[in-house]
């Protein structure tokens, strides 16, 4: 007698439920939604990096900036007197290049981790429509130094120097060293006198939060918050 072995055919294959492939429609569904997700969510992401970048630069210049004061007061004196000393050189033109090069040269250069500096007129100049000396440190920030060393506009992102439509509170901060100035009003006397770089306020100040936000004086601002951007914050990012 013979045996059949095997047999059976297909039949022994296991058996497979496949799913169904996305269509066209569903996958283009898909991707809208992707679409839409992002859009809603990029802008509040950018604000945020935007945010942080501020945050983190505005407090590393300050600190940068006033530990280099320190080591220069270690070296040649009194901050109060730096700038009788420079009575020569900017005599003429408080914003020349021979008068900002001087203050720099002599009192931060030394002191801080700039690689690269040079002087420029600006007929739309931020610090006073006059000639500024531009400094770019090595972390990707800048200031332009105006007014023999006294006025500073700092900007957290050192490329937006040269562009057109900056906006104050974001792309730039103003600060001011006036260790030596006798100030018309008392706030202003406790702002600056006998201290380093500190943020810019207007004489007319009332010493309250309410008038920065309303004033857009961010630089006092922000220091007020810790070097945090506070909720009410008057631009938007």
């Amino acid at each position: 007698m013979k045996k059949h072995l095997g047999g059976g055919g297909l039949n022994n294959f296991p058996h497979y439920t496949f799913a169904k492939a996305f269509t066209l429609a569903e996958v283009l569904i898909t991707l809208g939604i992707i679409g839409i997700v992002t859009a809603m969510t990029l802008p509040a992401l950018i604000a945020n990096h935007n945010k942080k970048v501020i945050e983190t630069r505005l407090k590393s210049f300050y600190s940068t900036m006033n530990q280099a004061i320190v080591r220069a007061e270690v070296d040649l004196g009194d901050k109060k007197y730096w700038f009788m000393n420079l009575s020569n050189d900017c005599k003429a033109d408080e914003y020349s290049e021979t008068c900002l090069r001087s203050f720099y040269d002599i009192y931060l250069k030394k002191y801080l981790n700039a690689p690269k500096t040079f002087y420029t007129v600006e007929y739309n100049d931020l610090i006073s429509k006059k000639g500024s000396l531009w400094i770019y440190f090595s972390n990707g920030s800048g200031v332009k130094m105006g007014y023999s060393g006294r006025d500073y506009a700092f900007f957290p992102v050192a490329s937006k120097m040269d562009k057109d439509n900056r906006t104050k509170c974001k792309d730039y901060f103003i600060f001011a060293l006036y260790p030596n100035a006798s100030e018309k009003t008392q706030i202003r006397a406790i702002a600056f006198k006998n201290k380093g770089l500190e943020p810019y306020i207007n004489t007319d100040w009332d010493g309250t939060r309410e008038w920065l936000v309303q004033h857009k004086q961010c630089s006092k601002l922000i220091q007020l918050n810790n070097w945090e951007i506070p909720e009410d914050y008057p631009v938007k990012l």
